[in-house]
Formats: C-alpha cells, structure tokens, sequence
C-alpha cells in the first residue's frame, strides 16, 4: 500500500492570497474557499469551473466556511464577527449577522439537515443559530473559557464538539437552554 495520497481532483492558481477555508458540497460538486481577503470563490470542483465568486464579503480574512448538504446555502465568518449567508441560486447575501460575537469568528459547523449553525469566536463564546430557509436566527450563546478554534456538530445534532488551545469540550444541546 502506497502512503502517498492520490489526487482525484485539483483545481490551480485559485486565489491570489491565502486560503483559511473550505467547504465542499459532494451533491453539487461544489468547493468553497474562504479567501484571505475577505472574498468567497465556489467552484465546481469536478469540471474545474469557477462558478461564482463574492468580493469582499468581509472586512479582513474569512476563518470559517460551511455549505449545506444540498449546496443551497453558503455560511462564512472571519475577521470582522459577522457571519453571513448566501443563497447559492439567487447568488445573493439573504442573512448576516453582526452583533452575536464581539471579536473574529474561528469556527462554524452546520448540521446534517441544515437546520442548526454553531459558531465559535475568541470572543470565547459559542452561538448557536437556527436556519430556516437560509435566515440565521440566534437561539443561544454559551459562555467559554477559552477561544473556540474549532467546533463540530454531532450529525444528530445532539452535541457539540469545542476545541481550544490545549482542550476540548463537548456539550449537551439537549442540556442547553434554547430559547
């Protein structure tokens, strides 16, 4: 068995800066790249094709990236503490939010059936949001102890998987109080 992984698709020369994050839609065959200068490209990552790109979707680095399973719907997040989402068909911002975090954004899951968005800032807060047809509704905050670098949903979306500097923690959403 060889170590060397094997490449099914690669795409060249795709951003003119860094790349702090991506997302990727199998139904759709789509790649999402947060890019370092706040933009959003997606590409079809089968047909090498640019499909659409966002400019200046945020003020400074976008960190977080995620697309529901069915491609329809783009969340990104980063620098400036908002979080927006993008109807891929009408290829327009529909919802952002701006005030539920006060420093930038590291982090955001989406849950299988795209109902439940998770956020996590060095603001050391997670929010949860819930997602009707691509609107972002604020459902919770939950108060950290350190910056969230990375959050998962559990695929059920029972729990929620922190990860810190030097921790991790995983909460009950169950046990939480969504209002």
């Amino acid at each position: 068995m060889s170590s060397k992984l094997e490449i099914d698709y690669q795409i060249k020369n795709v951003s003119k800066g860094f790349i702090f994050a991506l997302a990727i839609c199998e139904k759709k065959k789509w790649l999402a790249l947060g890019q370092s200068d706040g933009s959003v490209s997606l590409y079809n990552y089968k047909s090498k094709v640019l499909v659409s790109t966002f400019l200046n979707m945020h003020n400074g680095m976008i960190w977080a990236i995620c697309l529901d399973s069915n491609g329809m719907f783009l969340f990104s997040a980063g620098d400036d503490n908002a979080i927006h989402a993008i109807d891929l068909d009408q290829c327009k911002i529909i919802s952002s939010d701006n005030s539920s975090h006060s420093d930038s954004i590291n982090c955001l899951a989406l849950n299988r059936d795209g109902t439940l968005l998770v956020s996590g800032s060095d603001d050391q807060t997670l929010c949860l949001f819930e997602i009707q047809k691509g609107q972002l509704k604020k459902k919770n905050g939950l108060p950290l102890h350190s910056e969230a670098i990375c959050v998962d949903i559990e695929k059920y979306s029972n729990f929620i998987a922190v990860g810190y500097d030097d921790a991790i923690s995983v909460h009950d959403l169950h046990k939480m109080k969504l209002k």
